[in-house]
């Protein structure tokens, strides 16, 4: 019985990756980078990153309360509804990052109603013509700017999906500079690091996020890839 359940969580974790494991899209001028560790064998985070046309690029990061095979299993409603919602938006002409949350939240609503099950997530698009980047939140942690060596978050206002019908959402929209990074994340990588005599705090970014985001400052070399590669690290250090 134990090696059965071992098998249909492996098979569960690959069926995740091959949702979530598509390259990255070629955007002029953009470079995307990822760390993506699952705490077991499936995860309640999801990200997904596409091309909208030859200059625009389409991103979320999504955070199902929970762990294991249930929130996983909600992660695939999210990641089905998107591209529904996407197609439709391309056949009007028009893509609001703050609409799509909307009608992600109208989906959750409807599938987990009583279920206690919700979500938090950021949803943008990257115009590299234009270099702006706008986007909604849904109760997730701000996405950070790192511009001209500081770093600042990006506040949006918009309620968890999956728990309030008429919930509003707003929209952001900040330029980017060449050499300017954005991170989005969700509160995991928070939770990977141990408490420290500042205490809990429900607030992100936390201390130690903050900690982490001076360090990514002060990277050298190919910036993409010493940031990744800092990040890795850091993580790494708090394994055990």
């Amino acid at each position: 019985e134990m090696e059965r359940m071992h098998e249909e969580l492996n098979l569960a974790a690959s069926i995740q990756r091959e949702f979530t494991s598509a390259p990255f899209p070629r955007t002029p001028g953009v470079e995307f980078g990822l760390l993506y560790r699952p705490m077991n064998f499936v995860s309640g985070d999801i990200y997904n990153v596409h091309a909208l046309d030859d200059h625009r690029a389409a991103f979320m990061v999504a955070d199902v309360v929970g762990h294991g095979v249930p929130a996983a299993l909600l992660t695939m409603v999210l990641a089905n509804s998107l591209a529904g919602i996407e197609r439709a938006a391309a056949t009007r002409g028009e893509l609001s990052p703050a609409a799509v949350l909307s009608q992600l939240n109208a989906r959750l609503c409807e599938m987990a109603s009583g279920s206690g099950r919700f979500a938090t997530a950021v949803y943008g698009v990257i115009d590299s013509r234009a270099g702006t980047v706008t986007f909604a939140g849904a109760g997730h942690p701000p996405p950070a700017l790192l511009h001209d060596g500081r770093m600042r978050s990006l506040e949006t206002n918009g309620p968890l999906l999956g728990v309030f019908e008429d919930g509003e959402f707003d929209e952001v929209t900040v330029t980017l500079a060449d050499g300017d990074s954005l991170f989005v994340y969700t509160d995991g990588l928070d939770q990977a690091f141990a408490r420290t005599e500042t205490g809990w705090s429900k607030e992100l970014p936390t201390f130690r996020i903050e900690q982490m985001f001076a360090a990514l400052r002060r990277c050298d070399g190919d910036p993409l890839e010493s940031m990744m590669n800092e990040v890795s690290s850091q993580l790494d250090a708090q394994i055990g």
